[in-house]
C-alpha cells in the first residue's frame, strides 16, 4: 500500500490537512491549498560553508525547490516566507535577491515575507523557505500517474559536489520549465527530483497505482542527488514525449515506464 497520504490532521474548524509525499494540502471551500518547504545550509560564501557559491544563488536555489513543488502539484504560489539564519545585512540581502529572482520566474503575484537572526553571530549560511499555493478545489495534480505511462526526466541530475553546476545552465530545469510542462493537458503528474535521486522519485509515481517502474537504458544517472531540483520527472503517454520536449528548455529523456506488478 502507498503511504502518500500518511498524515491527516483535522483542526477544530473541520479543516483537514493531508500530506502527499513532500507537500501538505487542504481544501477550503472552492479552493485547494498546497504548502511546500525547503532548507539550505552550509552552502554559500560564509567562513564555515562547505560548498562555496554566491549567496544570490543560494537564495535562488532554496526558493526554487519549494516553488517547484507547489507548481508541480498544480497550484499557483501566492505566499513565500523565508527564515534567514543570519542578519539581514548586505550578505542577507543577497540571499533575498536570489529568492526574488526565483519569484520573478513564476507567473502571478507572490507575496514575500520572512525573518532573520540578529541575536547570534553566524559563520555559516542558512535559509529556510516555505511556499503556499492555491488552485481550484478539484484542480490539483496529485497522484495522476497511471500504469502504461512513461516517465520522462526533464533536465540532468547534478548534486553540486560530485557533479558541480550553476543555476541557469542549459541542462538544468528551472521554474519556467515546470510551468510549461504543467500546462500540457497530456501530462498526468510532475515530481521534482531531490537528494534521493531519479530512481527513488520515479518509484513514487508507481507506488500510488500499485505498479512498479521498469527502468529503461538511458544516459541519466538514476541514483545521484539532483541537488536543488536540477531536474524533474513527468508521467505521461509515450506518444506525448515529443510534445513535452518541445515545451521545455533542458533535455528530455525517458527513463522508465510504469507497469503492473503482476
Amino acid at each position: 500500500m502507498s503511504n502518500r497520504f500518511d498524515v491527516t490532521m483535522t483542526g477544530r474548524g473541520g479543516l483537514t490537512v493531508q500530506r502527499f509525499r513532500d507537500v501538505l494540502y487542504w481544501v477550503d471551500g472552492s479552493s485547494a491549498y498546497v504548502l511546500a518547504c525547503d532548507s539550505n545550509a552550509g552552502i554559500g560564501a560564509r567562513p564555515n560553508d562547505a560548498l562555496r557559491q554566491s549567496p544570490v544563488e543560494t537564495g535562488y536555489s532554496a526558493a526554487k525547490v519549494a516553488l517547484m513543488e507547489v507548481l508541480a502539484a498544480g497550484a499557483a504560489p501566492f505566499v513565500l516566507t523565508n527564515a534567514l539564519g543570519g542578519p539581514r545585512d548586505e550578505y542577507g540581502q543577497q540571499i533575498l535577491d536570489g529568492i526574488r529572482m526565483a519569484i520573478a520566474e513564476v507567473d502571478g503575484d507572490v507575496t514575500l515575507t520572512g525573518s532573520d537572526e540578529t541575536n547570534v553571530a553566524t559563520q555559516q549560511t542558512a535559509v529556510g523557505v516555505t511556499v503556499i499555493g492555491r488552485a481550484p478545489a478539484n484542480g490539483l495534480r496529485l497522484g495522476g500517474a497511471g500504469q502504461g505511462d512513461v516517465i520522462a526526466c526533464v533536465g540532468v541530475p547534478k548534486d553540486g559536489l560530485i557533479v558541480p553546476y550553476t543555476e541557469g545552465e542549459d541542462d538544468i530545469a528551472n521554474l519556467h520549465d515546470v510551468q510549461h510542462a504543467a500546462g500540457l493537458d497530456t501530462v498526468h503528474e510532475l515530481l521534482p527530483v531531490g537528494s534521493r535521486g531519479v530512481a527513488y522519485e520515479a518509484q513514487q509515481f508507481a507506488a500510488g497505482v500499485d505498479g512498479i517502474v521498469r527502468f529503461l537504458e538511458s544516459p541519466v544517472d538514476l541514483v545521484i542527488s539532483a541537488g536543488s531540483s536540477t531536474c524533474f520527472l513527468v508521467a505521461l503517454p509515450a506518444a506525448q514525449v515529443a510534445v513535452l520536449a518541445a515545451a521545455v528548455r533542458p533535455p528530455v529523456c525517458v527513463v522508465g515506464e510504469i507497469v503492473s506488478r503482476s
